[in-house]
């Protein structure tokens, strides 16, 4: 399964911007009904990297026992705005990497300079 999760800017040639997931069933011999969760493009700029490790899994994972028993969830640029400008930021502006709050953790504003 395929799911393709545009969002609202456009890239730098005016062409849509998505977030893509792939769903892998696996063969349902895995314990525990596992997955595995794989993405690329948190960090924009590094979304060339992360798409070819993905492609090469993909081309691979039929050949590994273990990874063929499991279902796989496969995030191709979690952050495409930053993927399609080579930045680390999204269209607002934020680093989805250090924007975060552990359990229990209130909301208080951002850290004093980070603007």
């Amino acid at each position: 399964d395929v799911e393709s999760l545009p969002i609202e800017r456009r890239g730098p040639g005016d062409e849509v911007l998505a977030t893509d997931i792939a769903i892998r069933g696996g063969d349902g011999s895995a314990p525990d009904g596992r997955t595995l969760i794989v993405s690329s493009g948190l960090h924009g700029v590094e979304g060339g990297f992360g798409s070819a490790v993905q492609s090469s899994a993909l081309e691979r994972i039929d050949s590994i026992a273990a990874l063929r028993a499991i279902r796989t969830v496969w995030i191709h640029a979690a952050n495409p705005y930053g993927f399609a400008f080579a930045r680390r930021f999204d269209e607002e502006n934020i680093d989805l990497n250090r924007n975060f709050l552990l359990d229990g953790e209130p909301y208080d504003g951002i850290p004093d300079g980070y603007d």
